[in-house]
């Protein structure tokens, strides 16, 4: 059979809207496969290749079932860890080679999290309206190289903008397939070595990597943001790394304390049970980084600001209502 690309949606909402894309792949010669994430409603305009009754029954239960989970919230998340589940069986008998997701908030994360189980290199988009920066990437993007493709308008409906963003999508999948590789495993002799840095160690791995390059062996650098240090130890699990330098572990402080660079449990852990060779610097772990927030702070005040001190005292007053 030839390998599928898999288009995932919720169906009984952007029935039309993943049909148009599911026929654009096939202009291309492509082989999509339509998986149905809906939970209420029937397919509207399309059959898909895996219903969610099927999605369902494959996670050991009914859509009946799943629609009186109690909460949509509930619903949402049964669909999402099957959706999941079924991708990463046909992604693990090599039967995709990529993948679009279309979905609006709970739609594209939920499509989001069944692209993460594709390998590194192998094509994998999500459509969504979320997808602008005003919101979290992580759960559109995880650790994976998730292309995230901004919809603008919403999806819902087909127009000359809607098209044009489905019909680039469908072209990027193509491309990506014609002239992109995945990750392979490290070829014979390379030694590659994973390493954390920040801007503050910049300078030091800069250093390093000459004389790394020296002792024959390749650095790779992870932005310990959060991201970086999972990214790097799955890709250590993967066997890609023959040893780990981790001079940023700031995302332990982060763990600790919260901002937005905690990473998750499993941080400073895999290359000891891996046994991988690990040299562990403290690089960046007196602080953590907050987001910022921009407020507005409006002061009714008779105070004349004319003079120096007024305003000096308007400004502290503006810091203790923030604080």
């Amino acid at each position: 059979m030839k390998e599928l690309v898999l288009v995932i949606g919720t169906l009984d909402t952007k029935g039309p809207e993943v049909a148009y894309v599911r026929d654009k792949l096939k202009e291309f010669g492509l082989n999509p496969y339509v998986i149905d994430v809906g939970i209420l409603g029937e397919p509207i305009g399309i059959t898909p290749d895996f219903s969610k009754a099927e999605l369902a029954q494959y996670g050991g239960t009914t859509i009946e079932k799943v629609q009186n989970a109690g909460s949509r919230g509930a619903a949402v998340e049964l669909m999402r860890e099957f959706v999941v589940k079924k991708v990463t069986e046909m992604v693990a008998n090599k039967e995709v080679i990529g993948a679009i997701g279309l979905g609006g908030a709970e739609g594209g994360v939920m499509t989001a999290a069944a692209l993460m189980a594709l390998p590194i290199g192998a094509p994998k988009i999500v459509i969504s309206p979320i997808a602008s920066g005003k919101h979290e990437f992580a759960p559109l993007v995880g650790t994976t190289d998730m292309m995230t493709m901004h919809s603008i308008v919403d999806i819902l409906g087909l127009n000359d903008i809607s098209k044009t963003i489905f019909d680039n999508a469908a072209a990027a999948v193509f491309g990506m397939i014609q002239k992109g590789h995945q990750l392979t495993k490290p070829k014979p002799g390379t030694k590659a070595v994973a390493v954390t840095m920040l801007g503050n160690t910049n300078t030091a791995i800069t250093a390093m990597q000459p004389l790394m390059k020296e002792a024959g062996y390749e650095l790779v650098v992870f932005h310990a943001n959060g991201v970086g240090g999972p990214a790097m130890e799955e890709l250590a699990e993967a066997g890609q790394f023959v040893g780990i330098i981790d001079f940023t572990p700031n995302e332990m402080a982060a763990n600790l304390v919260g901002g937005i660079h905690v990473a998750n449990e499993n941080r400073l852990k895999v290359a000891g049970r891996l046994g991988l060779p690990q040299v562990v610097v403290p690089g960046c772990v007196d602080f953590v980084v907050f987001a910022m927030v921009k407020v507005t702070v409006e002061i009714r005040s008779e105070i004349e600001t004319n003079s120096f001190l007024d305003k000096f005292f308007l400004i502290i007053f503006s810091f203790l209502h923030l604080i």
